[in-house]
């Protein structure tokens, strides 16, 4: 793998992929329905509170968003026969169609049920796309394939949450709920017309939920990129959890979404910034070293910050604990298999869910009982602890073939 040193020629060079057709019309469909679907997000939360004045039933969306991540890991297996572009068609489509009935306005039962049923399909397209870069880009050019999908993630997480605003102030909630269903239909047109996604050979079986986890923890370099990231991801969430009464601490309220953005952005950014080249030993190393520096950097602002500006620095900081996503899922995509990459990831992506569930709590939690800038020092904590524990002992030398189940 060649060596680039400077971050705008790794910004080219992630963005020279999408001169590959296929990798471009993949980029696009993310795009237009990942925004598409935080619009939706929005526009549902409303809706719900519209139907029954309950704050805690529109608060609901977001948990009847996560549960299906828990469930993914076991849909994939059954998945696995489909060529991945089959996948994400078939998913785009049923999101569409539930998105379409939930805009009719329902009675409220059924719209909490359509709009578990819609969430169901995106951890399986989100592990199918994961899966479906190393099938379109050579094995040197993968890691930026991944890095794309992170900054398109929170692109689409900020241009979506905008979208909804402004469709909910120039339209009823169903507007966003329509041009949700649109964008998801608008996806499964660019992802049907991607080539070089065939199924996983007959006699390859799919790996089963439990055969994935032996498969992470069997292999040390995967091992210890999955443990980092779920130690990083819940102290991030707490965090993140609490930027609205941050936001209030600091005498700011109205500018919650400048801390919220802060994460993204740098996370986004960082993603591209950091050097992807490198031995599996090289990126854990470097991962380790940014989420210590971005933890112990994100506590000293947040348990100190008297002002808007320090706060938004702060949670910059926090931004970085993320950015390192890339290294991590480039170390894993060099020891997992192509084709049990679909099962791999709706197993991270799992675990992932879960820790930021626990992460949201803890933080709103904390922030209740020891004040929300003790909170967040006391949440950053484990997002350092493990990486000095890994740095500290033996990181993997080499990579290391998976383990077969």
């Amino acid at each position: 793998m060649s060596i680039r040193t400077s971050v705008p020629n790794r910004a080219y060079a992630v963005a020279s992929i999408t001169r590959v057709p296929a990798v471009r019309r993949l980029w696009l469909a993310q795009l237009l329905s990942g925004a598409g679907d935080w619009a939706a997000r929005l526009a549902l939360t409303v809706l719900v509170y519209e139907q029954s004045g309950s704050a805690a039933k529109a608060a609901s969306i977001y948990a009847l968003s996560t549960i299906p991540y828990l469930l993914a890991p076991a849909i994939t297996r059954h998945t696995a026969r489909w060529s991945n572009r089959d996948v994400m068609v078939v998913c785009d489509v049923a999101r569409a169609i539930a998105f379409v009935a939930i805009a009719t306005q329902p009675p409220l039962w059924l719209l909490l049920t359509l709009t578990f049923l819609a969430a169901l399909p995106s951890p399986v397209f989100e592990a199918t796309r994961a899966a479906t870069v190393p099938q379109l880009l050579p094995e040197d050019r993968i890691a930026d394939g991944y890095v794309l999908q992170q900054a398109t993630s929170q692109i689409t997480a900020t241009v979506g949450s905008l979208l909804g605003a402004v469709l909910l102030t120039v339209t009823h909630p169903r507007g966003a709920l329509i041009v949700n269903a649109c964008s998801f239909v608008a996806s499964a047109i660019l992802v049907s017309r991607i080539t070089g996604t065939a199924a996983a050979p007959a006699d390859e079986a799919a790996l089963t939920p439990r055969e994935s986890v032996r498969l992470i923890l069997r292999t040390p370099a995967v091992r210890v990129a999955v443990w980092l990231s779920l130690t990083g991801a819940p102290s991030v969430m707490a965090c993140e959890a609490v930027v609205a009464a941050y936001s209030r601490h600091v005498g700011s309220p109205h500018l919650a979404g400048l801390l919220a953005a802060a994460i993204a952005a740098v996370i986004a950014v960082g993603g591209i910034a950091l050097d992807r080249s490198g031995s599996d030993t090289a990126l854990l190393r470097r991962a380790g070293m940014v989420m210590i520096v971005s933890a112990g950097t994100a506590a000293a602002l947040l348990a100190t910050a008297s002002t808007i500006g320090v706060a938004i620095a702060g949670y910059a900081a926090v931004g970085g604990i993320s950015a390192v996503t890339p290294l991590l899922v480039t170390v894993v995509a060099r020891n997992v298999a192509p084709q049990a990459m679909v099962s791999v990831v709706a197993v991270v992506q799992a675990a992932l869910m879960t820790t930021n569930v626990a992460g949201a709590t803890l933080g709103g939690l904390l922030a209740s009982g020891v004040g929300v800038s003790r909170s967040c020092f006391i949440a950053l904590i484990p997002a350092a602890l493990y990486p000095i524990y890994r740095l500290l002992t033996a990181l993997p030398s080499a990579r290391v073939a998976p383990v077969e189940p």
